[in-house]
């Protein structure tokens, strides 16, 4: 079942992705081919100073130059007490969030910036006392792409979420699985 703080992202992205511009100027995607890909990493994230991590899963639908993004990203950090070993700090932060950006592709190389809106949730543990995180952030992405094949690429990205609660921010490896780009017609 689908909580309902996952529905404003989802329709947010179906409505931009999948509506028809008006005309040029206010069309997502100005007549160019559309891509289609799923992308999966892992990374690091500045949520302590001492362990932290993050893993995301995103769908992108792309032209030439534009992208849109749903992006599910987990970032998570614990820091021990630094005389005795003991846990007193944890954060574990979630994110459903869309970005909109500019894509650009050179031979097989391919680069994207993208900000936008974010439903963040998760909890904080500072000195054994649970704070809860619901609030709405801006989550931005700048990502490098290696995609040696039209199906396939190897990315590096730099993210981030800024909000009131618990802002959040490193970089990642991943994949990306789908139709990433196509040869140009020949005339």
């Amino acid at each position: 079942m689908i909580r309902t703080s996952l529905i404003v992202p989802l329709v947010l992205f179906a409505v931009l992705a999948l509506a028809p511009g008006q005309s040029k100027a206010f069309s997502l995607f100005p007549e160019s081919p559309r891509y289609f890909w799923l992308g999966l990493g892992g990374g690091a994230s500045k949520q302590t100073e001492e362990v932290s991590g993050a893993f995301a899963w995103n769908l992108n639908l792309a032209s030439n130059d534009r992208i849109i993004t749903l992006r599910n990203l987990y970032s998570f950090g614990a820091e021990a007490h630094a005389e005795d070993g003991e846990f007193i700090e944890a954060h574990g932060v979630g994110e459903w969030g869309v970005l909109y950006g500019y894509r650009f592709r050179k031979s097989i190389f391919s680069g994207t910036a993208s900000a936008g809106l974010a439903y963040v949730s998760g909890a904080v543990v500072n000195d054994l006392q649970v704070e809860s995180v619901n609030t709405v952030g801006v989550p931005v992405s700048v990502q490098a792409s290696l995609q040696p094949l039209p199906v396939l690429g190897l990315t590096a990205e730099v993210y981030g979420n800024l909000n009131a609660a618990d802002s959040f921010g490193g970089y990642m490896l991943g994949l990306q699985l789908g139709w990433l780009w196509s040869k140009p017609k020949e005339e």
